[in-house]
């Protein structure tokens, strides 16, 4: 999921909703991708994983 410009509100609820599908076991994490602008408390969810590019995330997958 890459980090918008704006303020994100349609966002949180995207980010929400992984959040709580991989809280259930249905992912295994979710990964936010770019840099962060504001904080939310959806962004330290323990399953939560940030890398600054798409590169560094397949990078550790692979």
């Amino acid at each position: 999921m890459k980090t918008p410009e704006h303020d994100g509100r349609r966002m949180f609820v995207e980010l929400g909703a992984a959040d709580s599908r991989a809280a259930r076991g249905e992912l295994e994490h979710v990964v936010l991708v770019g840099e962060i602008r504001h904080e939310s408390v959806f962004y330290f969810h323990p399953l939560a994983r940030r890398v600054p590019r798409v590169q560094d995330w397949l990078a550790l997958v692979s």
